[in-house]
C-alpha cells in the first residue's frame, strides 16, 4: 500500500505533533477542531490517491479503465455481437398484407422480450414477398415467407441465441399474420469480453510479443476475432491429401490455427449426444487474416478445435449409512464436478487429464467413503445421434508413468488406472457420461453392506 497508515486519526495526531506547545491541542480545543475536519479530508483524500494508483495498472483495474489501459497496448475489448437467423411469417390471406411482402425492419419477439429485427439482406433475393403453400389437391393453404432477423442493440449477446419456436409475436402493426415462428436455434451471439478476459489477452500480449509474423503474433490475430476464446497455432503444419490436419508431418511455410469458442461444445448425456455450436467462420476468419495480417508466402490454415468426451466408470462406490443419495443423485454430482474441472483445463499443449485429480474429486465427496475400480476413458463425441463410436484399442503412444496417448491416428477408447490421458492436438474434452455399477453403504465391522 503506497498511503498505508494515512488515516484521519495518524495525519489529526501529526498536525497536533507540529502545532506550538503553547497552544492547546486537547480534544475540546478549538485547534482540535479545527485540525480534525482537515485530517479526515486528507485521510479521504489518501484512499483516493490509492484507488487511483491500483487504476493504473491492469491486475489491479477494472471497466473502462482496464479498457483504456489495454487500448494503450493494441488490445482492444470484444464487444457483444448479435444473435441472428430465419424467422417464418405466414399469413392466410395474401391480400391481408400490403402488395403481399413483409416490410423489411419489421421487429419480432420473444414471450420474455428479446427483440430482433427483419433484415432483406442475405435473404436470397425474396425482399420479404410472400409465396403460396400447396395442399396434396394443389389448393392454396396459406402464404409464407422466410426472412433473416437480427437481435437488437439491447438483445446483443448470448441471451439473444434462443432455441426453436421461441420467436411467437410480431411488435409492429401486421395484423394479417397468423403466425411466425423460428424453425431453428437463432445463433452467433456473443457476450462483450469480460474484464478477466480481455486482462488475459492483455498480459498474453505485453509478456509474449508478437513480432514478424511469429508464433504468439498468430495467437493474437485469431483472439481478437470476436467469439474467439481461445486459439493453438502449429507452425509448419498443414493438410494431408484428404484436407485433414496432418500434425505429424513437417510443412515448409505452412501454419495451423485451431480455435475454440465460448460454448462451443455441450454434450446431453440422455440422449448421447453432443451439441456442437460453431458461430466462427473460419473459412473467412482465414481469408481476413491472409489479407490483412500474415506474411507474403505463409500458408495459412484455420479450423475449429474438435472434441471428444471423457467417460467415467466405478465398478463399486462405498457411501456412509446414513447417506440418502441415490445411484442417479451420485452420478449427475460426479459428473458436475469434473465438468468444471474439465472446462478450466488450458487450450495448450501437451494437456492431461490427471487421474490422480479425478480420483480426489470423488473421494472428497462429501458421503463417499470409498471407491472401487475407477477407470477413466476418452471416447469420440456422437454428433447427431446416440451411438457413441469407440474401440477396445490403445494409442500407439505409451509414455513413463502408465500415461497413454491419444494420437491422430487411432481415435478410440484410452483407459487408464494408475496414469493420465493426454489430450491429442487440436483437441477439447468434455464431461460425458458417468456410470456407477453398483452403490454399497458403508457398515461397522461384521455387518454386510447393502447394494443398490
Amino acid at each position: 500500500m503506497a498511503f498505508e497508515g494515512k488515516t484521519k486519526d495518524q495525519i489529526l495526531q501529526s498536525m497536533i505533533d507540529e502545532s506550538s506547545s503553547e497552544i492547546n491541542t486537547e480534544q475540546g480545543s478549538v485547534t482540535y477542531d479545527l485540525l480534525s475536519p482537515a485530517a479526515l479530508e486528507l485521510a479521504q483524500s489518501y484512499v483516493q490517491m490509492e484507488r487511483a494508483l491500483e487504476l493504473g495498472f491492469a491486475e489491479t483495474t477494472y471497466g473502462q479503465y482496464l479498457t483504456w489501459r489495454c487500448n494503450e497496448m493494441g488490445v482492444f475489448r470484444k464487444k457483444a455481437t448479435a444473435a441472428k437467423g430465419l424467422v417464418t411469417f405466414i399469413v392466410q390471406q395474401e391480400n391481408s398484407i400490403k402488395d403481399g411482402v413483409i416490410p423489411e425492419y419489421t421487429q419480432v419477439a420473444t414471450e420474455n422480450g428479446l427483440y430482433y429485427t427483419v433484415k432483406y439482406e442475405s435473404n436470397n433475393g425474396r425482399q420479404g414477398k410472400l409465396v403460396p403453400v400447396y395442399d396434396n389437391k394443389n389448393n392454396i393453404k396459406y402464404y409464407e415467407t422466410e426472412l433473416l432477423v437480427i437481435a437488437d442493440e439491447d438483445s446483443y449477446g448470448s441471451q439473444g441465441n434462443v432455441e426453436p419456436g421461441e420467436i411467437v409475436r410480431v411488435v409492429d402493426d401486421l395484423s394479417g399474420v397468423s403466425k411466425i415462428e423460428n424453425t431453428a436455434a437463432l445463433t452467433g451471439g456473443v457476450d462483450e469480453e469480460s474484464d478477466e478476459e480481455l486482462l488475459e489477452r492483455y498480459l498474453e500480449t505485453v509478456r509474449n510479443p508478437a513480432t514478424s509474423g511469429n508464433k504468439h503474433h498468430y495467437k493474437k490475430w485469431a483472439r481478437e476475432v470476436e467469439g474467439v476464446a481461445d486459439a493453438q497455432v502449429y507452425p509448419l503444419v498443414g493438410l494431408d491429401v484428404n484436407g485433414e490436419i496432418d500434425y505429424d508431418k513437417v510443412k515448409e511455410g505452412n501454419v495451423t490455427v485451431v480455435v475454440v469458442e465460448n460454448d462451443m461444445f455441450s454434450y446431453d448425456p440422455e440422449n448421447d449426444i453432443c451439441n456442437h455450436v460453431q458461430n466462427v467462420d473460419v473459412e473467412q476468419m482465414e481469408q481476413d487474416m491472409k489479407e490483412n495480417k500474415i506474411p507474403i508466402g505463409a500458408k495459412l490454415h484455420v479450423a475449429h478445435a474438435k472434441h471428444k468426451l471423457i467417460d467415467i466408470d466405478i465398478d463399486e462406490l462405498i457411501i456412509e449409512d446414513d447417506s440418502i443419495k441415490t445411484k442417479e443423485d451420485y452420478e449427475a454430482e460426479i459428473r458436475e464436478l469434473i465438468d468444471v474441472y474439465l472446462s478450466n483445463l488450458p487450450f495448450t499443449v501437451p494437456t492431461f487429464v490427471r487421474y490422480s485429480h479425478i480420483a480426489n474429486f470423488i473421494g472428497d465427496m462429501s458421503d463417499v467413503h470409498d471407491y472401487l475400480e475407477l477407470v477413466v476413458k476418452m471416447v469420440n463425441c456422437p454428433k447427431t445421434n446416440s451411438n457413441r463410436q469407440s474401440f477396445d484399442n490403445q494409442s500407439e503412444d505409451h509414455h513413463e508413468g502408465h500415461q497413454h496417448s491419444l494420437s491422430a491416428r487411432s481415435f478410440g477408447v484410452v483407459e487408464c488406472t494408475h496414469g493420465n490421458i493426454t489430450v491429442d492436438k487440436g483437441h477439447v474434452v468434455t464431461m460425458g457420461k458417468v456410470n456407477i455399477n453398483k452403490i454399497t453403504k458403508r457398515q461397522d465391522e461384521g455387518k454386510s453392506g447393502e447394494g443398490q
